[in-house]
């Protein structure tokens, strides 16, 4: 692990916990850690890529059957085949046909109930196709292909979610009340439910509107140079590297610069970079700075939007201690085009080592 070295003196040595956000030792993110690390053991959901955890959120649906869907994709719903698993005597028999073995799979993709459900929805699934599919990959499979695809795929996923969740219901409705099991009450419920899901949410977007995300105009507050920072991290060397472009308010260069960084992060090559350029500026006899960058964790950070993690403590140190005397630096997050010229130098110190050179200026 590279840990940063602050050029000032202002920051005491100390030890840090890695896994953290802040460097402190946190039980229940060890507790999480063990958790992941047992599951990775076990093999769930091992082929499931992680941006399909992040895609089921965006799902339009009360977080109650998300939660559900989840549990789905974990495959930890309380089934009769996990709970005899586990020591708790059960019949085998699914509860909604009285014929097979009740698994996850069965009870919601291959048993006559859920076919039933299936065939009268107005989806269009067809169960005869899932014969050899899993519902954990056939439902992460549609949340891939369907999440960001117009209203009329986010009412496929609300749908489908749904008629899951009402299955699971009727299920229980079934083994604790006695109540004979009923595939077209699951389908009607489902399409009232979801029909008011989508008022719901519909309601709640017009009341809280999307804010107006159009350009702002910056106006310079005094900036005498604008400076822009990247750093570049090459996957096949396996190196990262860090480049700046100091230029006047005029347009002219005043400085390019570059170095080779090892195997650190291009999030830390960044930082070192940024306090590098303001260092030699402030040689150069300027004190108003405008930074460019296109991180937008480290200009939260110095927008004082977010607090800094144990990793940002040293440039947040190094800041304070140049703002001492006298330097003022504002960060403006920008996109990578902006500074493609820089990324650009930052790439080709990840190529050919390079301690540091000042490359021509114009």
């Amino acid at each position: 692990m590279h840990i940063p070295i602050p050029k000032s003196s202002g920051l005491e040595d100390k030890l840090l916990w890695k896994h953290s956000t802040s460097g402190e030792y946190r039980v229940n993110k060890a507790y999480s850690l063990i958790q992941q690390d047992g599951l990775s053991a076990m093999g769930h959901h091992r082929d499931l890529p992680h941006w399909v955890w992040k895609l089921l959120w965006k799902i339009d649906l009360p977080y109650k059957i998300l939660s559900f869907i989840c549990k789905i994709l974990h495959r930890t719903l309380p089934m009769f085949e996990i709970l005899n698993k586990r020591g708790v005597r059960n019949t085998n028999l699914c509860t909604l046909c009285n014929e097979e073995e009740e698994s996850i799979d069965h009870l919601f993709l291959h048993s006559p109930f859920a076919r039933a459900v299936w065939h009268g929805s107005n989806l269009e699934v067809r169960t005869s196709e899932l014969v050899h599919s899993s519902v954990d990959y056939w439902l992460s499979a549609s949340i891939m292909h369907n999440i960001n695809r117009g209203q009329d795929r986010m009412f496929f996923l609300q749908s489908l979610c749904t008629i899951l969740w009402m299955i699971w219901n009727h299920r229980h409705k079934v083994l604790h009340q006695g109540k004979l099991p009923n595939p077209m009450e699951v389908i009607l419920t489902a399409q009232s439910l979801v029909c008011r899901y989508q008022e719901a949410f519909q309601n709640k977007q017009s009341q809280h509107p999307r804010p107006n995300h159009s350009p702002r105009m910056f106006i310079s507050p005094g900036w005498q140079v604008i400076i822009k920072g990247a750093a570049w991290r090459n996957r096949k060397t396996k190196r990262s590297g860090w480049a700046y472009e100091v230029k006047a308010t005029d347009g002219s260069v005043l400085l390019k610069a570059g170095e080779s960084n090892g195997r650190k992060s291009a999030y830390q090559s960044t930082q070192e970079a940024l306090i590098e350029a303001i260092c030699k500026t402030k040689e150069l006899g300027f004190s108003k700075m405008l930074i460019l960058c296109n991180s937008k964790m480290l200009t939260q950070v110095c927008s004082k939007r977010r607090r800094p993690a144990w990793h940002e403590q040293t440039f947040i140190s190094d800041l304070d201690q140049l703002n001492l005397q006298g330097v003022s630096v504002s960060f403006l997050f920008v996109p990578k085009e902006i500074i493609a010229d820089v990324l650009y130098m930052a790439h080709i110190t990840t190529v050919f080592p390079v301690h540091f050179c000042r490359f021509g200026l114009t």
